[in-house]
């Protein structure tokens, strides 16, 4: 007798729904794969690795990835734990899509004249006439049980003589076999091309470019984090390209333009990113840090307000408040909002070092120095938890530089260095500690790593530039040096200050009075430019000018 057997599921883990691994196949299950297949192409994460959402008990992926509320809850729809409250159809989904998305009506129509036809094509070729989806699962199980169901909703079927025998005799088993084979292709065939004429509406209409979104927003992050913020520019301008008005790529774009330190254009970005969502506390801690970029203290404090008052478990909105609160010369207040932040946060290393900062304005030198030791022990156990954090290596050095702990620091930057070769902020950090062992052949060959690394960064460029002038006494590569900072950052007011102070050792002190202006043109604070100018001034017997900025560097 022909019987079927299922001894296991078929399908790949992840993307059947709960009731397949059971051995119940249905018509929604395909439709199931599909919403996993769209979720794992937005998150970028395999779908066992997702885990629940803890209020729902479903699939937990909403807060991975940026999708409208009306396609998440058809995506929700379609792979709901209870198979009754899924979609049991493609026009169901197609339907709810013509929803969403009215002006791609053009493509659902197509879509469904796809489905239609495959339908059509599948009854017509099909070795024997196509039973209702509803009726699969009850043909299955009677054919395990040896049966053959004949009673179909078509007038096309052939009569059967109610006392006849439905078993398969031995003559007509080879008769009987292609019957069953047919049935089961008919019924995979329409399926087949129904979950391909949905994907590719799908795809058509609206995931495609989610897909790019999602793609070009995690890559930002990525990037940003990475310290590559010139790559996460293209890669952030992409997003917004695709979604102008998405908070999320709005505040992404500003990060990168922030570590670009192109502040106002950071500050115009955040802006907007709080403009299309006001309770976005991350773009309101990120506003503040701007602003305090600009100078503009208040400002800068009521940004970190309104964060700490959209989520008061935030500690950087307090760690931003005591960046400010330290700027405006009032150490004690500063030195509470760090203690604040630590008591949110204890692990955090970077409240550890603003708190020793604080300290050290206060002039308590030995619990600054208690405080740092706490972030080296914080940094300590996030690299025990992930020993390839290249920015932990790297923040734990800059620290003990702070402790005066040199060789120990060489020791991070190295450890940073061993996980990626080319990471440009341990080459600059260990050049910084070289240069202070007076190493300045090796610290030499760190800034050129630097450089080589990173070459659109104008910083290397012109830490390089004083280790040749200070370190080296080579004024002319140190010119060059100065020239390229400025040329990638002519904002930068050290370069112009230091690129003077250079060519003044080679009596070349016009040239050198024309930097030490550019300087206090971008900073007219800055003493020691105001002091060099003075001198300039003097070399060139302009004494009464000489005079007037030696008065505005001691005012």
């Amino acid at each position: 007798r022909g019987e079927f057997s299922y001894s296991k599921p078929v399908g790949t883990p992840g993307y059947m729904p709960p009731e397949q691994n059971n051995r119940e196949p249905s018509p929604s299950n395909d439709l199931y794969a599909l919403g996993m297949t769209i979720i794992h192409a937005l998150t970028g994460i395999f779908p066992p690795e997702l885990g629940t959402d803890p209020d729902t008990g479903e699939i937990g992926w909403r807060d991975r990835t940026q999708v409208s509320g009306q396609f998440a809850a058809i995506i929700d729809t379609m792979v709901h734990s209870y198979f009754r409250a899924r979609y049991h159809s493609v026009e169901e989904i197609l339907q709810d899509l013509r929803q969403v998305f009215p002006k791609n009506n053009m493509w659902l129509e197509s879509a469904v004249n796809n489905i239609q036809e495959s339908q059509t094509y599948s009854l017509v070729n099909s070795a024997t006439p196509e039973l209702a989806n509803s009726e699969i699962d009850s043909t299955i199980e009677d054919l395990q049980n040896g049966k053959m169901v004949v009673a179909a909703k078509t007038e096309t079927l052939p009569e059967v003589e109610k006392d006849s025998d439905l078993t398969p005799s031995p003559s007509k088993t080879t008769t009987a076999k292609p019957q069953i084979k047919n049935r089961h292709s008919s019924r995979l065939l329409p399926f087949s091309l129904l979950f391909l004429a949905l994907t590719l509406a799908i795809a058509g209409i609206f995931l495609w470019s989610e897909i790019q979104f999602a793609y070009f927003v995690r890559r930002c992050n990525h990037l940003i984090e990475a310290e590559l913020p010139e790559e996460a520019e293209l890669a952030c301008e992409r997003a917004r390209e695709i979604k102008p008005d998405n908070p999320q790529a709005l505040k992404n774009e500003g990060d990168a333009l922030f570590d670009l330190e192109r502040y106002q254009a950071a500050k115009v970005t955040y802006d907007k990113a709080l403009s299309a969502r006001s309770d976005f506390y991350e773009a309101w801690n990120a506003r503040g840090k701007v602003l305090y970029q600009l100078q503009r203290y208040e400002e800068a404090m009521e940004s970190y307000n309104k964060a700490i008052a959209l989520q008061p478990s935030n500690p950087e909105g307090f760690n931003g408040r005591g960046i400010v609160l330290i700027g405006s010369g009032k150490f004690e207040e500063a030195l509470a909002a760090f203690e604040k932040a630590i008591a949110l946060e204890p692990e955090e290393p970077q409240s550890w070092e603003y708190k020793a900062l604080a300290l050290e304005y206060l002039k308590r030198s030995r619990d600054a120095r208690a405080a740092y030791e706490e972030a080296i022990a914080v940094l300590d156990k996030h690299l025990a938890k992930n020993p390839e954090d290249l920015s932990s290596w790297v923040d734990r050095g800059r620290v003990l530089v702070k402790l005066q702990r040199h060789e120990e620091a060489l020791d991070s930057y190295n450890g940073a260095l061993n996980i990626k070769d080319d990471f440009y902020r341990a080459w600059i950090g260990k050049g910084i500690t070289l240069f202070f062992l007076q190493r300045f052949d090796e610290a030499l060959e760190a800034y050129d790593r630097a450089v080589e690394s990173r070459p659109k960064y104008y910083l290397p460029w012109h830490n390089r530039g004083s280790l040749l002038a200070d370190g080296l006494q080579r004024y002319s590569e140190a010119i060059e040096s100065y020239k390229k900072a400025i040329e990638l950052n002519r904002d930068f007011y050290l370069a112009h200050r230091d690129l003077g102070l250079a060519l003044m050792r080679l009596d070349k002190n016009e040239k050198a009075l024309a930097a030490f202006n550019n300087a206090i043109k971008l900073n007219n604070q800055d003493f020691q430019s105001w002091g060099s100018r003075a001198i300039a001034l003097t070399k060139l017997k302009r004494y009464d000018e000489a005079l007037a900025s030696f008065e505005k560097t001691l005012s």
